[in-house]
């Protein structure tokens, strides 16, 4: 889940973000990508950890761009201390040295305080491999793809409705991971129309903790969107958030929408 101040209710993402890991299924939002007609070429993503940016951006044109937004300051310094240790990395190996011996402590810690669950490393790796989906921390040419991708990724600390109605650029794919379980419905056709502003297709989970699914349904009917119909095979498939079938304390069941310009 990534990071906004618009919030209806959940976390406090400006202030108490802590994301170390995501917790969706990379792998669904580069299936996404794979069903739009063309490949993006300006894609921005709210943050969170950045870690799931990462393993889609490495799978996104050569010459295509993207961009992390994050409200948070904490979460764009920890995106920048992975960017740094992915850079200084040569393998997958060093990089999950570097997560064992500065993430994971914390990680563990945040656990223990927030959920008071503990979740041992291999626990923490398992589900980064197999729920997750983050490839290139476990496979050497994802590794490379990803550190290629990451030179030129642009850092954006804003909100993620704020930076979109800037306009600073032209993008053809938002991924908003799970933003819309908390807009406030009177912000809804706003973000989305600055989304279809563009003709951008757009990558978003509902799930349990949406107040107000008829009022998202409305919203993207009235930016002019539909929802690609492979949507829904990702979900079925889907081992993140919003997963049908995983019994998790993490997972809030839901559905995964791409959103297509009509």
């Amino acid at each position: 889940m990534g990071s906004s101040d618009v919030s209806r209710k959940g976390p406090s993402w400006g202030i108490e973000s802590r994301f170390f890991l995501p917790n969706e299924d990379a792998g669904m939002v580069r299936e996404a990508i794979c069903l739009l007609e063309s490949d993006p070429v300006s894609a921005v993503f709210v943050g969170g950890s950045g870690l799931l940016v990462a393993e889609v951006a490495r799978s996104l044109p050569e010459t295509s761009r993207a961009t992390f937004v994050d409200i948070s300051s904490s979460q764009v310094e920890y995106f920048r201390e992975f960017l740094e240790a992915l850079e200084a990395s040569d393998s997958p190996e060093q990089l999950r040295g570097w997560f064992s011996k500065t993430v994971y402590p914390r990680l563990k810690d945040h656990f223990l305080e927030v959920r008071n669950s503990l979740y041992r490393e291999d626990q923490v790796f398992m589900a980064m491999e197999s729920l997750f989906q983050l490839k290139f921390f476990f496979e050497a040419e994802p590794f490379h793809q990803t550190k290629r991708a990451m030179r030129s990724i642009e850092v954006v600390h804003d909100d993620i409705a704020n930076f979109l109605e800037r306009g600073v650029r032209r993008h053809d794919f938002v991924y908003l991971s799970n933003v819309l379980d908390y807009i406030p419905p009177e912000m809804l056709d706003s973000l989305l129309g600055q989304c279809k502003l563009t003709d951008a297709a757009v990558y978003a989970l509902l799930t349990e903790a949406c107040g107000d699914r008829e009022a998202v349904f409305g919203a993207t009917d009235r930016a002019g969107y539909t929802v690609h119909p492979g949507s829904a095979e990702l979900s079925a498939r889907n081992r993140g958030l919003g997963s049908r079938t995983l019994d998790r304390p993490w997972n809030r069941k839901g559905e995964i929408m791409v959103l297509v310009p009509g």
